[in-house]
């Protein structure tokens, strides 16, 4: 147990508040509360010159032990003037000081440059009171010094009552105000100056310092005027003994007048021009009169301030410390130090020998000093003010600044040094640094960065509170002294032979006992709550009172997670206690092994609204999540939160159009399956329940299948979600890859090597298993490595090369091999296909298991009919991957990309070529790729000839230079020849018109595999198409419609088979859909009906 500063409250915020700067006139001080008080501390070692401190906390001014300088800066020694150079030397009754010792003192002023002007009374001899105020008000004494005799005192005191300004000072020698010793009664009854009552606080705010009487032997009634008038002024009196009321003749009867017309000051070099300025901010003049180090002011003693406070009796108090904290960025670079209430205050007196004095009770009521009774945040600007006018502030200004106050009351909080127990960090900082070098962090930066700074630089934890809610501390203490930790509520029973149904207070605080004679009570401090915090690894089991071997089974935690605030906190706590515990023993073989409470940190950071701040109702910046996800879905807010730079510990902006960019790219998912299962249901695939690889041919698992199969599910999932716009598009594209020969060209371009991976043959299947292997065997590094944005992202990029670029590729394999069906592949190579499709829809399940719980729930249920939940299952390991296919593959679609990029290219020499126009080449350099690849290109360039060339920018010289664009690539370029010739417009033609018809099916709400009888017209005749023209009778296209017709006529057979139609030469009667389309400039109409 000890004595240390602890808040008085918790403050879970600050505020900015408006506060008062004031400046005192003794010495200064520092701290940090409503004030700047510029103090003015007599030095014992010069009697002329003060010591400018400074605060923001007059309310700890009372309790002022110290003053605290930086030994390494420079301070400054300065005289200041005070006031302007007017001074003005009233004269009282019958004007004697006018006649005797005024003179000699204006001489002298005027010697130093002073303006110095002597007033009389209007018939001094009997003058009138209100006749002599208004006779002053033709000066100015703005920012004068004046000088008053006897009854001048009262004439200039009630001209300042009603006066608006301010005069620098006021010397009053044997003031006569309120009384008189003279004898003529009617004058006294008539004048005005018998019995004169004045505002005297008004007047007191009107003198910038503190005035001054100077009195001796007087008539008893004019001492008891003095002695009241100085009381009510705060005034500084001067006793001259035995010189009357100072109008002798005698010039050794003289007043001994010093005017404060300037003073010496000591404040830090840097302060100077910040501090030394007026009330409006103007620069005050002033002279160096030199500099030293601050080390030559420490050890000096001071004069306290006047507060009436009962000081310790002590000889280190009231004398300059040395102290680092003191800088030259704010103040004058002189700290006031009250050790009872601030954290710097006290280090600096408990390293000095110097114990907290308290003036203040738990309440807030001063207990000491002049201002004994007084709340003290009622009271903060009062004692400013009183100090003020006792002349020992020498300045008060406004300033804002920030200062913790109660959340509920609005009240501040004041910083009081209390009896507290505190956890020894210090002494175990090394054993913390160490066991976090066994810790993984996530994001990595924390480690060494917040939470080992965290560490090295925090003090001893302050365990107890003086609260009543909370956690009673165990902790009783013996009236000789004895102190008693209590290890469990037997032992509490076993020493008192009380048991309570509730140990928290007040019952707790009447249980006491005797040992040895000695009686024991609770001592009146609950837990910090961040106590309990630190000690969940072991209380949430009661270890070790009860499940000992499950705590130490299970010792220490895989992982931890919060926000990023738990690393100073939370996370910081369960550090301190568990490695504390854990060193003496106290988890047994578990804690010897391991002391760090945790093996993994996540830390996360904040959502904030979509304008960036902190999410709000009244704000209205955030949509209510509930709503997001019945819009967008629970797994694709729970994607986008775990993807985002959230679980980096960065702050993130929660948009609504950032839930449905990730709900767009997780639909891919169902557009897969629904693609699948449309086609599973068509050929009666069904599951066999054992999840085969099929590179490997080898089984993942067993018995996932119930009696159902994926077909079985596909009318619940459809209808519910129908099917989505990608899908459409998808079952009615207008451009299908012409791969008839294509993949009966894959098993002769597939290597040896790459035939005996496992039973699939197909690049494209080897390719996509692949890449889901590779994605299988990164999310789980990255997951291993709890960096799970990393796991995330690659994710959605596999997603787009499944959908967009797997099933678009292999969606003809999947059609009915029947006679008749275009395009129709061998059985083998269909069944592929669908052991790879399901096998990565299946492994997604797994995948997205962690990340998408619902969507992967129901994929998983939905193609493998297991009853049994997919977040029941064991991680599957990633599978083989390809190498070969992978680099072939992305080398090609690196080609494409490359080669509809200079499609699109226009300028002044080329215009951009849509992709369903056929092109006659596309040349490529580098290694020549197998002919599938070759194929794939060409089909997705829509080129009749694909070819490798080392560099492609020579290509040219075999003469085929006409139309030929290029485009840097891999350190050569590429190819394009962009010349269309009447045959490869009219194939573009026919492209067009597939793409019309393909959308004509799709508004007739046909199946994709209906097949449909078709007619086609040209503008007002038949076109050709229903009776195909040898190639020998086809003419050139003269104009658009021609051109159309004569294109309908050469490829009516493509036409017929891309549409799944029979052409009917004649109209019909009883079409199904009608439909006009403009195509190149021709009309096109296009009749439709189902066959």
């Amino acid at each position: 147990e000890s004595r240390k500063p602890s808040m008085r409250y918790i403050a879970d915020n600050i505020g900015a508040t408006l506060r008062k700067t004031v400046a005192n006139k003794r010495h200064f001080v520092a701290e940090q509360e409503p004030f700047i008080l510029e103090t003015l501390l007599a030095n014992e070692d010069s009697d002329d010159a003060f010591l400018l401190a400074w605060t923001t906390t007059p309310w700890t001014l009372p309790a002022n032990l110290m003053l605290a300088v930086n030994p390494d800066m420079t301070y400054c020694e300065v005289k200041v003037s005070k006031g302007t150079k007017n001074v003005f030397l009233i004269s009282g009754k019958h004007a004697y000081a006018s006649r005797e010792y005024y003179p000699q003192l204006k001489q002298q002023l005027e010697q130093q440059g002073y303006t110095v002007t002597i007033i009389d009374h209007i018939n001094p001899d009997s003058p009138d009171l209100a006749e002599n105020v208004e006779q002053l008000a033709q000066y100015d004494f703005t920012h004068a010094h004046v000088v008053t005799h006897s009854l001048g005192a009262a004439t200039f005191l009630k001209y300042l009552q009603d006066a608006n300004m301010t005069v620098a000072s006021l010397t009053m020698i044997a003031p006569a105000y309120g009384v008189s010793n003279s004898s003529d009664k009617q004058w006294k009854q008539e004048s005005g100056y018998v019995d004169l009552a004045v505002d005297l606080s008004q007047v007191r705010r009107k003198i910038a310092q503190r005035p001054t009487i100077i009195y001796s032997d007087d008539a008893d009634v004019l001492n008891q005027g003095f002695a009241q008038l100085g009381k009510e002024l705060g005034a500084a009196t001067q006793y001259e003994p035995g010189k009357g009321h100072f109008f002798t003749a005698e010039k050794s009867l003289a007043p001994e007048i010093t005017l404060p017309l300037s003073e010496k000051l000591i404040l830090a070099e840097e302060a100077l021009e910040r501090t030394l300025q007026d009330e409006k901010h103007q620069p005050l003049e002033y002279d160096v009169l030199r500099t030293f180090p601050g080390s030559e002011l420490v050890g000096k003693k001071y004069q306290p301030l006047g507060t009436g406070s009962t000081w310790p009796g002590s000889d280190k108090i009231h004398t300059i410390y040395a102290a680092d904290f003191v800088s030259h960025e704010s103040g004058t670079g002189i700290v006031h130090i009250a050790p009872a209430y601030g954290e710097d205050d006290f280090e600096l007196g408990k390293a000095n020998g110097i114990a907290p004095f308290h003036v203040i009770d738990d309440n807030g009521y001063y207990t000491d000093s002049n201002y004994k009774g007084l709340e003290v945040w009622d009271n903060n600007k009062f004692i400013a003010k009183d100090l003020k006018e006792k002349g020992a502030v020498w300045k008060i200004e406004y300033i804002r600044h920030e200062y913790p106050f109660n959340p509920r009351s609005k009240q501040r909080i004041m910083y009081r040094a209390i009896p507290s127990w505190f956890f020894d960090i210090q002494g175990q900082k090394p054993l913390m640094l160490d066991e976090n070098e066994h810790i993984n962090w996530f994001p990595r930066h924390l480690k060494h960065g917040r939470f080992a700074k965290n560490i090295e630089q925090a003090p001893d934890w302050n365990l107890s509170r003086d609260r009543f809610w909370a956690t009673a501390m165990p902790v009783w203490k013996g009236d000789r002294g004895t102190v008693k930790v209590v290890g469990s509520y037997a032992e509490l029973k076993e020493l008192s032979g009380v048991e309570l149904d509730d140990y928290h207070r007040p019952w707790v605080d009447d249980i006491t006992f005797t040992i040895d004679g000695e009686t024991f009570t609770r001592i009146d401090k609950v837990l910090d709550c961040w106590f309990e915090s630190g000690s969940m690894p072991f209380a949430q089991l009661h270890y070790p009172f009860e499940n000992q071997a499950k705590f130490e089974q299970n010792y220490p935690a895989d992982f931890i997670v919060e926000y990023i605030g738990q690393v100073r906190a939370w996370f910081y706590y369960v550090h301190a206690v568990n490695a504390a515990l854990a060193e003496i023993g106290a988890f047994g073989e578990a804690g010897a092994q391991h002391k760090n409470a945790y093996s993994n940190v996540i830390t996360t950071g904040v959502v904030a609204g979509n304008d960036g701040r902190k999410m709000s109702k009244s704000l209205g910046n955030f949509t209510d999540p509930n709503e997001l996800m019945d819009k967008f879905s629970a797994d694709s807010l729970r994607f986008l939160l775990l993807s985002s730079p959230l679980l980096n510990g960065e702050d993130f902006a929660l948009h609504d159009k950032d839930v449905g960019d990730v709900a767009r790219k997780l639909a891919m998912i169902w557009n897969m399956y629904d693609f699948f299962t449309m086609y599973a249901e068509v050929d009666g695939w069904e599951f066999d329940g054992t999840l085969i690889d099929p590179l490997s041919g080898k089984p993942v698992c067993t018995s996932l299948s119930s009696t159902e199969t994926a077909s079985a599910h596909r009318e619940s999932r459809s209808s519910t979600t129908g099917d989505t716009a990608e899908l459409a598009a998808l079952k009615q594209s207008s451009y299908l890859p012409d791969v008839d020969n294509l993949n009966s060209q894959a098993r002769a371009d597939v290597s040896e090597d790459e035939a005996t991976i496992g039973t699939v043959t197909n690049p494209l299947d080897i390719w996509i298993i692949s890449r889901l292997h590779e994605l299988m065997a990164e999310v789980e590094k990255q997951m291993d490595a709890y960096n799970i944005p990393d796991a995330l992202s690659p994710i959605l990029p596999f997603l787009d090369d499944a959908s967009n670029w797997y099933v678009r590729r292999s969606r003809r394999r999947f059609w009915r091999s029947s006679k008749g069906a275009a395009g129709a592949e061998d059985d083998g190579d269909k069944s592929d296909a669908y052991r790879t499709l399901h096998y990565v829809l299946v492994r997604l399940g797994y995948l997205l298991a962690p990340f998408t719980p619902f969507l992967a729930e129901e994929l998983y249920h939905n193609l493998t009919g297991d009853s049994e939940s997919i977040h029941l299952k064991d991680w599957l390991p990633a599978g083989e991957v390809n190498e070969q296919v992978l680099a072939d593959m992305a080398r090609t679609r690196e080609l494409i990309n490359n080669g509809l990029s200079l499609r699109m290219q226009k300028d002044e020499k080329q215009e951009s070529v849509k992709v369903r126009q056929p092109l006659q080449e596309f040349v490529y350099p580098g290694g020549q790729l197998a002919t599938y690849y070759e194929s794939i290109i060409a089909e997705e360039l829509n080129v009749k000839n694909v070819i490798n060339s080392p560099v492609a920018a020579g290509y040219g010289a075999s003469g085929l230079v006409e139309g030929l664009v290029f485009l840097p690539f891999g350190g050569s370029s590429i190819a394009l020849n962009k010349t269309i010739t009447p045959e490869l417009k009219r194939e573009g033609l026919m492209r067009e018109v597939i793409r019309h018809v393909q959308s004509a099916r799709k508004k007739a709400g046909l199946q994709v595999d209906d097949r449909i009888v078709l007619h086609l017209t040209v503008g007002a005749e038949p076109a050709s198409a229903s009776q195909p023209a040898a190639p020998s009778q086809a003419q050139p296209a003269s104009d658009a419609a021609a051109q159309l017709r004569q294109a309908l006529a050469e490829h009516a057979d493509t036409i017929a088979s891309e549409t799944l139609a029979t052409m009917a030469p004649q109209h019909l009667a009883d079409a199904l859909y009608h439909t006009t389309a403009m195509v190149d400039g021709a009309e096109l109409q296009v009749s439709l009906a189902k066959a």
